[in-house]
């Protein structure tokens, strides 16, 4: 079973969706836990510790919005597909802050939900592949997972914070095209705003510390690393 292996928190309020949601998943997935609103979701996030959350939004006591939101204080890494009935632009600034791998429209069908985890379970794979590992790159230059260092021939390469930041980002999602939204949001104070020039700006100047050719552009969406 492709998803065997993974702790999976389901979190809805509606019984007849959870019953869905259980026939779909039972089959895949050995560790799978249900949770009816934000507040019994959270209790059983700090218990478990899941790989992935699938959360709906609207629920009673605490929303899947304030739910993810308070998990996203502390965890970065916990993989999370939002299930929404409608998408506005309030709730899509709102999805990019929180890091989603996706948001999906209910209904939504089995494949759907399939092709949606199988985005989580190849980040998380990407991020396996990085912890505790130097990555080695041209011309002698190398990045320290542990440390968020970069080095040439042994040579530490100066790096802002906000340097050390992206290329972190970049090198814990190897061949995954990150966002100008997401660079902006897990970089800069989010007290700024929004402005992808700045993005544009420290990836330039990021450029000329690194071997050629080290951070890619994906038109339209973002920037790479490929390795």
């Amino acid at each position: 079973m492709l998803f065997s292996n993974l702790k999976i928190l389901y979190v809805e309020n509606e019984l007849s969706l959870r019953d869905v949601m259980d026939d779909i998943l039972s089959y895949e997935v050995d560790m799978l836990y249900f949770a009816q609103d934000g507040e019994e979701a959270y209790e059983l996030y700090l218990k478990h510790k899941p790989h992935i959350i699938i959360s709906s939004i609207d629920m009673p006591k605490l929303n899947g919005l304030e739910f993810v939101s308070k998990v996203r204080k502390t965890d970065h890494n916990t993989k999370i597909i939002m299930l929404t009935e409608s998408v506005d632009t309030k709730f899509l600034l709102h999805a990019t802050e929180l890091k989603l791998i996706k948001y999906l429209a209910i209904p939504i069908t089995g494949n759907q939900l399939y092709e949606a985890l199988q985005l989580a379970l190849d980040e998380i794979n990407r991020f396996s592949t990085t912890t505790n590992d130097i990555l080695n790159l041209p011309d002698g230059y190398n990045w320290d997972v542990q440390y968020k260092s970069l080095k040439q021939y042994s040579q530490e390469v100066h790096l802002t914070p906000k340097e050390s930041q992206i290329l972190n980002l970049l090198f814990s999602n190897l061949n995954a095209t990150i966002s100008y939204d997401r660079l902006f949001y897990e970089v800069w104070d989010c007290s700024e705003d929004y402005n992808i020039e700045n993005v544009k700006t420290m990836i330039k100047n990021l450029r000329k510390k690194l071997p050629k050719d080290t951070i890619k552009n994906v038109y339209g969406e973002g920037f790479k690393v490929t390795i």
